[in-house]
C-alpha cells in the first residue's frame, strides 16, 4: 500500500487468484450426469448428498447446492396467453368476500376486458336487488353497457 501512496500515478496491479481445489471436484461429472438423467424432474440436493457420501464425498451440502444452482437447467415459465377483447365488448363480474360473519361485507367487482379497468362496489348482501343496483352503478360509471358480460358461477 505504501508504494502506491508514494507514487500516485502508479496503477495497482491486480492478478486473479488461482482457483482452489474443491472437495466436489472429483464428483462433478457424476453430479452432472445425475442432473441430466433426472431432468426435467429436480433432484433434491439432500438425495444427491446421500449418494455422494456413499461415493466418498466428505464435503457439505452448501457447496453442493451452490454447484447445483449453476448446473440445473433453467425451466422457462409457461407462456401466458391473455384473453383479449375489443373495447366495449366484454366485462367480467364477480362477488368477493371482504368480511365474513355477523357483519358480512362483500364487494361487487366488474372488470372491463379490454382495458382491465375495474369497478368495485361494497354491499352487505348478494340479493338480486343488490346485484341489479350494483350493475346500474357500474353502467353509470363506464357511461354505457358492454356488449357481453361474463359472470363467475357465483354471480
Amino acid at each position: 500500500m505504501r508504494k502506491y501512496l508514494r507514487a500516485p500515478d502508479r496503477e495497482p496491479v491486480c492478478t486473479p487468484r488461482a482457483a482452489r481445489p474443491s472437495k466436489l471436484d472429483a464428483h462433478k461429472a457424476f453430479i452432472r450426469k445425475r442432473v441430466t438423467d433426472t431432468a426435467p424432474h429436480r433432484l433434491p440436493a439432500t438425495v444427491l448428498l446421500r449418494e455422494l457420501r456413499a461415493r466418498g464425498y466428505d464435503g457439505g451440502i452448501t457447496i453442493l447446492k451452490a454447484f447445483l444452482a449453476a448446473e440445473r437447467p433453467v425451466v422457462a415459465a409457461p407462456e401466458i396467453k391473455r384473453f383479449e377483447t375489443e373495447p366495449g365488448y366484454q366485462a367480467q363480474i364477480d362477488w368477493t368476500p371482504i368480511r365474513r360473519g355477523k357483519d358480512r361485507l362483500t364487494a361487487f367487482v366488474a372488470t372491463l376486458g379490454f382495458s382491465r379497468w375495474s369497478f368495485v362496489w361494497f354491499a352487505t348482501d348478494e340479493t338480486f336487488e343488490t346485484l341489479a343496483s350494483a350493475h346500474e352503478r357500474f353502467f353509470d360509471a363506464i357511461g354505457g353497457t358492454p356488449k357481453t358480460i361474463l359472470y363467475d358461477s357465483e354471480a
